[in-house]
């Protein structure tokens, strides 16, 4: 039987099944989850509702029972499967998930999405997506398909609307091996290419414009989930024309929401939230149910009347705020032992570097710098000595950002010498050390650099290299660590708000776009 419909189009194609999440064939390994996520809850899956397909293809994936924020965020999305808790709220309700990296975030909203889906049936929509799953890039929706596609219950894939869509592709399919009980139906994943501007020139969507294979003629072409980047989706939601593609939407996740609403994604996804927010407009005789809008991420910065947190409670007032309990902590669970090393310079800076490569003792490495430029000189400058690194930042391609990670994962002694692309939701498993070559430019780089390693039980070790104009900066940071506090973040919305400037403690705190030291000299002389 069919147990999942995989659909990647234009530029993915070839690049799912490189992600270590999703395997085509049979006999292969399956892929360990249960070394992503943090310490576990104390509730079971089956207590929660869990449908009984979802339950049997975590455990055969190394996930026996669900971490904190798991367990929160399905208490508050209740479905209709039998067994499911009566605790839950019955009425749609708006999240906002924050908690730290590695803690299993990204199956904290997949799996109630899928519960949801078993519970409720497809969308009688139109083009019968519901739920749309907005990341900040085209690495992270894949990442997000490679989960879902787990969870959909098969080692192999077609990528309909893609490129494979030939019979050879689906007897493939067909001779994939099911991990789960037989669900309801096939739930069908689908990445939402770029330069679209109405929904059928997307072939999920398209209505009658394509024939599949007949032994799909009673499952004819759709999408239940879409997966997509603000921009790929901003220009279809922005025509009012394409209404009713949202019609049917139960849900609408924005992944890495504070990336997401920061600088040059804010005015797209407002494009977004507006092709969401007609349906409230429609009449009530159409029996349009409402949407859970859902907000992911490690960091919700939350100092000042801008910053992402405030943008949500303006928008979203009644959202239900679902929090683990070391989100925004200045040192995660899994890092160990962090090394502050002050430098003189760059040439300082590569030195001392250099130095602790070739002491050894590292393991899988990732280092950060700050610019597409130093990355490139970094890559180059360790090669000239005979050491084995792999560049990894936006000025790549797709597939040499690929290839690179996948032959990251596979070595034990090369460096991923990344920028901030290589910061957010990644996985790559196993990582020992994350050395700051360059030291991030804020607080929330700065934990979603040091979040890559010591994930899901590991335990991994950070360098930071600083100048002496971070001093102040690092001083804060070192505080909250030695305090086992949480940092106060700020990252500005790009909106105009009404009222003043916002007041409170800002010691911890420092802004991606206005001077630190100025907050810190404020700050001093409140205290006085």
């Amino acid at each position: 039987m069919l147990l999942a419909n995989v659909r990647t189009a234009g530029s993915f194609k070839g690049a799912l099944t490189q992600f270590p999440h999703v395997h085509s064939g049979r006999g292969k390994s399956l892929p360990q989850f249960s070394r992503l996520f943090n310490a576990a809850s104390g509730e079971s899956f089956e207590k929660l509702g869990l449908h009984p397909s979802l339950i049997s293809g975590l455990d055969k994936i190394g996930v026996s029972v669900p971490t904190v924020v798991q367990e929160k965020t399905l208490q508050h999305w209740p479905s209709s499967v039998e067994g499911a808790s009566q605790e839950a709220p019955s009425t749609v309700t708006d999240l906002v998930i924050g908690s730290e990296t590695g803690s299993g975030k990204t199956l904290a909203y997949l799996l109630p999405v899928f519960n949801e889906l078993y519970a409720k049936g497809r969308s009688e929509s139109k083009y019968k997506t519901s739920t749309f799953i907005v990341t900040p890039n085209k690495e992270l929706s894949q990442q997000v398909l490679g989960v879902a596609a787990t969870l959909a219950g098969t080692y192999s894939s077609v990528k309909w609307g893609g490129s494979e869509t030939t019979e050879e592709a689906v007897d493939k399919l067909l001779s994939g091996e099911a991990l789960s009980p037989e669900p309801p139906f096939t739930p069908t994943l689908a990445v939402l290419p770029g330069g679209l501007s109405s929904p059928t020139d997307f072939k999920p969507w398209r209505d009658g414009a394509s024939t599949p294979p007949e032994r799909f003629e009673d499952d004819p072409v759709h999408a239940d989930i879409v997966i997509c980047t603000p921009t790929t989706l901003a220009p279809i939601a922005r025509d009012i024309t394409n209404f009713d593609l949202f019609l049917g939407a139960n849900n609408l996740i924005v992944d890495e929401c504070d990336m997401v609403l920061d600088g040059g994604y804010f005015k797209a996804l407002q494009d977004v939230l507006l092709g969401f927010r007609r349906k409230q407009k429609i009449d009530q005789d159409w029996d349009v149910k409402p949407t859970r809008h859902c907000f992911v991420g490690a960091t919700i910065p939350d100092y000042g009347l801008r910053s992402v947190e405030a943008f949500i409670t303006k928008k979203f007032p009644n959202a239900t705020k679902i929090s683990g309990s070391n989100v925004h902590s200045a040192r995660h669970g899994g890092l160990t032992d962090v090394k502050w090393e002050e430098v003189d310079g760059d040439n300082d800076r590569f030195s001392q570097f250099l130095g602790l490569v070739e002491e050894g003792g590292l393991g899988r490495c990732m280092v950060f710098v700050n610019t597409v430029e130093a990355a490139e000189n970094t890559v180059e400058a360790l090669r000239s000595k005979g050491i084995e690194a792999l560049p990894y930042h936006a000025k790549s391609s797709l597939q040499d950002r690929v290839d690179n990670l996948n032959s990251f994962r596979g070595s034990t002694d090369k460096l991923l010498v990344c920028t901030d692309l290589a910061s957010r939701g990644l996985d790559i498993p196993d990582v020992q050390t994350v050395v700051q070559l360059q030291m991030a430019g804020n607080v929330v780089a700065h934990l979603h650099r040091m979040g890559r390693c010591g994930r899901g039980g590991k335990k991994g070790a950070g360098v930071v290299y600083y100048g002496s104009q971070e001093r102040e900066l690092v001083s804060v940071i070192r505080e909250a660590e030695n305090e086992q506090g949480s940092l106060q973040v700020e990252m500005d919305v790009e909106e105009e708000t009404e009222g003043g400037k916002g007041k409170g403690k800002i010691d911890n705190a420092f802004s991606r776009k206005r001077g630190f030291r100025k907050k810190r000299k404020k700050a001093e002389k409140e205290k006085q």
